[in-house]
């Protein structure tokens, strides 16, 4: 999990750098939402499958 965590802080990291309109940040910016908080949910112990996570995340 942790190396995980360690990837996307390095996507983060290469996305700043493009040129993304501001639909495309928008968009990268809930995938990376959505995997911050499915990951840091099974640390967590969260037995969900990543689309029923999906929906349950993306309804908050």
């Amino acid at each position: 999990m942790r190396k995980k965590l360690r990837q996307l802080l390095k996507l983060d990291e290469k996305s700043k750098d493009l040129n993304l309109s501001p639909v495309e940040k928008r968009v990268l910016e809930g995938e990376q939402r959505f995997e911050a908080t499915y990951h840091s949910n099974k640390l967590e112990g969260n037995k969900l499958s990543k689309g029923e996570a999906k929906k349950a995340i993306l309804a908050e």
